[in-house]
């Protein structure tokens, strides 16, 4: 049934309460809240600092495996001895004109390799890697790698005769 009201006629007065208390956040519940915002922006970035790393990590185990890689293909290209030497047990290194080169452009055979060790990584003209041309000459300073890039990475060589007959 619905009332009808004529003139003159008001309805009932509302009475509005006042309170003494005002809707919204207190000081406590606004603390609480951007603490546990802080603390999942932490998390989230400690996690993007770990992914930053591990991609870092895995860039550098690419570029060394690739270092690596290259230099094996170098050293796998050449005889193991000089072919005019008949004897396989001599000492293994590089001779005369092969260990006064700056680099290993002169290594003409694999046991030339021998004790080879380089820190930082150097090309094959004894330049630091990223600094040459791979013809011994420097590249163009806008694309050299910088200096300290392969600071702390080495190149280590060893070379061992292994008589098929004899396995020990």
């Amino acid at each position: 049934m619905a009332s009808r009201h004529w003139a003159g006629d008001s309805p009932a007065p509302h009475r509005h309460r006042r309170s003494s208390r005002r809707r919204g956040f207190s000081l406590i519940e606004a603390m609480v809240a951007i603490t546990i915002l802080a603390l999942a922006g932490s998390v989230l970035l400690l996690g993007v600092e770990s992914s930053l790393q591990t991609t870092s990590d895995a860039v550098d185990r690419t570029i060394a495996d690739g270092l690596a890689q290259q230099l094996l293909d170098e050293i796998t290209t050449r005889h193991f001895k000089d072919p005019s030497q008949t004897s396989s047990t001599g000492p293994l290194g590089p001779e005369g004109s092969e260990s006064s080169a700056s680099g290993r452009e002169q290594f003409n055979d694999t046991d030339d390799y021998h004790q080879f060790e380089a820190q930082p990584v150097e090309g094959l003209w004894g330049e630091p890697i990223g600094t040459g041309d791979d013809g011994g000459n420097p590249r163009h300073a806008a694309f050299q790698s910088p200096a300290q890039l392969f600071q702390n990475w080495r190149q280590r060589i060893e070379v061992y005769f292994v008589d098929p007959s004899d396995h020990s």
